[in-house]
């Protein structure tokens, strides 16, 4: 094996260098090279509890190695390597004579210490190329040697050789091909890399980061039912193995180390000058002259720390966050062609606002919810009747349904829209002649009156009682109800605004424009999908998924209206191509290294949330036991590559 020729060739006092993919083979056998060997078994066993655990065998094999070389030693087969005696299992320590290096193998590379002296760090990389081995079903070996000849190689210039513990001189480096050990005073000098609070990473990893982030966060088929951050992992672990780094075990395996990295690399000055960029075309092309704007309660209902909507105000108030400091629902805006304008209140992104009109969709949405989803026969006309409310007249104006209704003074209804309204709640109008208006509702001319929409209500509550007499879940009332509240006077008015904006568009200006919050509803629907399968929530986390959110909706629609493409391309092929592009320069992400600690405020709002909802719970919860598999299984480790020693008792 290849490995064992390097060590064989390190005895010999050779220079041996190593840990770039053409080793990846070293020091481990497959299972399949032998034909007659027997298959590997898993190594599971059962405690004295009856808990399935799987136990490594790396202590011994540590040990196993070192007392191969001590052997070596005795049988005076060891030459010098540069003038002095290099210890094989250290990544940098060497010694004069050969009696040192014997004393310092019986002295340090004891079981006592784990078989390693150089630190932690050493036995992570230890803990990598184990699992690194496992995924490629090879039987590892050399863990010692191959650890310190892959630190060796990594860690340049190479650090002192008389100092056995280099902890604190190495730092963990985040890269497109994988993670490696660096040396602390290669930062700034030799390697350009940002510090997110203790994780260093460098222009390729965060060219990386951003484009799977923003993939996983938008509309992608693979991940559309994934917004997790972890939704992430598996392509960059794939992205180091195919580079043939095996120390992908080194990357943060945990969300609370990941967000803040997601959180520098989006808010940095690169990536928010881009967005800005995009509004200011979007602001030029009147995207905000027409706001769809309608929100969604579901997504919020993961929020940790506060209570269910529908509790009572006591409950509500009663939670870490009270109704005041809760996010209840989540505000979409959309403009005058389907692009995502925001995310956030209606007073930040709209303070100009000089007209609003009612979704003409949200009757119809209504009247199905209380059918169980179904269209039925009665909707189906509803539709029709409200598709007269986005029609437009090519010789008529905005002036022939009055002046913009602005919420003062509605017109009162006329003594036949009254007497039209009562047959809405009791269904009272003849079947002949609730028929014939059905028959000529015209869907594509607009609406001219009043009446007309009052009278195609009355005729519908007379031709499908049994549809108009169920109860829409919630509100708790019939649907002949509800539409007797939107023949309200001020309600057919902002309806009607509708007649009125529209017809004081230009064609190119209307051409694109959605019909009520029916683009909203759609984004809602991706919303819900995306978050389907996450629990649990901060607040300051939900923030930032829906600011990448909408910065890839909005990125995708910015690519299609300014720069079509010859062949009709989906939203996620465009966006997987518009994030193709480098968002930093080598002189911009020196810049913006540049800095210390790079500043986190919503992970710091994430650890103040937490400790909150920490702290305000009561009781801990039972955790309840989920489903064993291979996958799931205890691991009870014979080596410890962090924390501390536990203290033995005195007796």
């Amino acid at each position: 094996m290849l490995c064992r020729q390097k060590l064989r060739e390190f005895k010999q006092g050779h220079d041996v260098q190593g840990g770039s993919s053409d080793d990846k083979q070293g020091g481990a056998s497959s299972d399949d090279d032998d034909e007659g060997g027997e298959p590997a078994e898993p190594r599971f066993v059962i405690d004295d509890e009856g808990q399935i655990t799987f136990q490594d065998i790396i202590k011994d094999s540590l040990e196993e190695e070192v007392h191969a070389f001590i052997a070596e030693i005795e049988h005076n087969n060891i030459r010098k390597m540069h003038g002095a005696y290099c210890c094989p299992y250290c990544p940098f320590r060497a010694f004069g004579r050969l009696c040192q290096l014997s004393d310092h193998l019986r002295r340090h590379h004891v079981a006592a210490k784990q078989f390693v002296c150089s630190g932690k760090k050493q036995l992570k990389v230890i803990l990598a190329l184990h699992d690194s081995d496992s995924v490629r079903k090879e039987n590892g070996a050399d863990y010692l040697f191959r650890s310190a000849m892959l630190l060796r190689t990594q860690v340049v210039p190479p650090l002192d050789r008389n100092k056995s513990f280099i902890d604190k001189n190495l730092r963990l480096l985040l890269e497109k091909d994988g993670p490696r050990y660096v040396n602390q005073k290669a930062l700034g000098e030799q390697i350009v890399a940002r510090r997110v609070l203790n994780i260093y990473y460098d222009k390729s990893f965060a060219e990386m980061v951003y484009r799977e982030i923003v993939l996983h966060h938008s509309s992608v088929p693979w991940q559309q039912q994934n917004m997790h951050v972890k939704s992430i992992w598996p392509r960059v672990h794939l992205r180091a193995l195919e580079a043939g780094n095996m120390l992908g075990n080194l990357y943060p395996s945990h969300t609370r180390h990941w967000w803040p990295l997601v959180e520098d690399i989006y808010m940095s000055y690169q990536v928010q000058s881009l967005k800005s960029s995009i509004f200011k075309t979007l602001e030029h092309s009147q995207e905000f002259l027409c706001l769809s704007i309608d929100a969604t309660l579901k997504v919020c209902m993961t929020v940790q720390g506060q209570a269910n909507y529908r509790a009572s105000a006591q409950t509500r108030n009663a939670a870490c966050f009270d109704d005041e400091h809760s996010l209840r629902r989540v505000l979409t805006i959309r403009g005058r062609t389907g692009a995502v304008l925001g995310m956030v209140p209606l007073k930040e992104i709209c303070p100009n606002l000089s007209c609003l009109s009612l979704d003409p969709v949200h009757l119809a949405i209504v009247y199905e919810y209380a059918q169980w989803g179904k269209k039925t026969a009665g909707s189906k006309v509803l539709r029709c009747l409200l598709h007269k409310m986005n029609q437009v007249a090519p010789n008529m104006r905005s002036s022939s349904w009055g002046p913009l209704f602005t919420g003062t003074a509605p017109p009162s209804l006329t003594r036949n829209e009254e007497r039209a309204r009562h047959l809405i709640t009791d269904g009272s109008m003849g079947a002949t002649r609730a028929k014939h208006i059905l028959d000529n509702l015209h869907p594509d001319l607009p609406l001219f009156c009043r009446i007309t929409f009052i009278e195609a209500l009355a005729a519908l509550c007379a031709t499908y009682p049994h549809e108009v007499s169920r109860k829409v879940t919630g509100s708790n009332k019939e649907i002949r109800k509800v539409l007797w509240a939107a023949t309200a006077p001020d309600r057919l008015e902002w309806l009607m605004n509708n007649l009125r904006v529209r017809h004081d568009l230009t064609p190119l200006e209307r051409g694109l424009l959605p019909s009520g919050t029916s683009s909203n509803e759609s984004l809602h629907a991706e919303i819900n999908s995306w978050t389907k399968s996450i629990r649990s929530l901060h607040q300051s986390t939900l923030r930032l998924k829906l600011e990448i959110m909408q910065f890839g909706k909005v990125l995708a629609h910015h690519v299609a209206s300014c720069f079509p493409t010859v062949q009709q391309t989906s939203e996620a092929v465009l966006l997987a191509r518009a994030v193709a592009t480098d968002v930093w320069t080598d002189a911009t992400w020196q810049n913006c290294c540049s800095s210390a600690k790079a500043p986190v405020p919503l992970h710091r709002a994430r650890q103040a949330e937490a400790r909150k909802v920490q702290k305000w719970k009561q009781t801990i919860p039972i955790k309840r036991r989920g489903k064993r598999t291979v996958h799931s299984v205890k691991r009870v480790h014979s080596i410890r590559s962090s924390g501390v020693k536990p203290k033995r008792l005195r007796r």
